[in-house]
């Protein structure tokens, strides 16, 4: 069921097709722990003096990390929305984010709802374009569609309408450090790739799950969800109890040893 907000106001508006407070975020699976974040958020010597999180204006070192992680996320959503390449999950899983569309029953309820007015229909071969997150090519699980903030969505759309194909050359994690090496320019390299990495397979971990997780920032959100239509809440509410019962027992087992 559609998910609504209010705004300042007091008057609500539409936030999405579905209950996104059933999702996780990047705050419920990214490392939290001191520990953590001593061993992999490590200073270049030639970096300023000062704690890290002031350095690039954090509320604390957990928030960095998550920080370097949307950071490259939205660079790669973006190269993915211009057409110039798929991406690939660090490791074995061989998962991927890449350019998919719509279904067309969607398409066709959209359009007699007069809301795809800016997609030349011509130029895509009457398909729009939308992200896409697959599994491993040896996992049977169902492909998870990625919801991208305006700036991106605009990017994506902007490729379609010249009637381009959208690039599915395969990159690696490798191709995209650079850039967040320079973003990050006081944090020791493979202290960066190593945070990354990470990242993405904690990402992994939970979408394998069943799992929807969003990343908010000033520019917008990116959510990673199921496409489900009216069923979607009812799927996800089922996950979430799973997810709750796991947090219990793993709470409360050492009572029962």
């Amino acid at each position: 069921m559609p998910f609504y907000g209010v705004d300042d106001k007091g008057k609500s508006f539409k936030i999405s097709e579905y209950d996104t407070t059933l999702m996780l975020t990047s705050k419920d699976i990214f490392p939290t722990d001191r520990e953590f974040c001593k061993r992999n958020l490590i200073k270049k010597t030639t970096a300023p003096a000062g704690r890290m999180r002031d350095l690039y204006r954090c509320k604390d070192n957990p928030a960095v990390i998550r920080k370097i992680f949307n950071t490259l996320l939205q660079a790669i959503l973006w190269e993915i929305s211009a057409g110039k390449c798929s991406f690939i999950f660090p490791g074995a899983s061989k998962a991927s984010i890449s350019m998919g569309t719509l279904n067309d029953s969607i398409v066709k309820s959209k359009i007699k709802k007069g809301k795809l007015g800016y997609v030349d229909m011509l130029q895509t071969g009457n398909t729009v374009p939308y992200i896409t997150f697959k599994f491993s090519p040896r996992e049977k699980k169902k492909e998870l569609k990625v919801y991208v903030y305006k700036d991106i969505y605009k990017n994506m759309i902007a490729h379609a309408n010249t009637g381009e194909k959208f690039s599915i050359r395969p990159r690696e994690i490798d191709y995209f450090l650079p850039y967040l090496y320079d973003k990050f320019s006081y944090i020791q390299e493979n202290s960066l790739k190593n945070i990354i990495v990470h990242c993405f397979n904690t990402l992994l971990f939970h979408l394998k799950r069943g799992e929807e997780v969003r990343f908010i920032d000033k520019k917008g959100e990116i959510r990673f969800f199921r496409p489900l239509g009216r069923i979607h809440d009812s799927v996800m509410q089922k996950v979430v109890k799973k997810r709750l019962q796991r947090i219990h027992k793993d709470k409360y087992e050492q009572f029962y040893i």
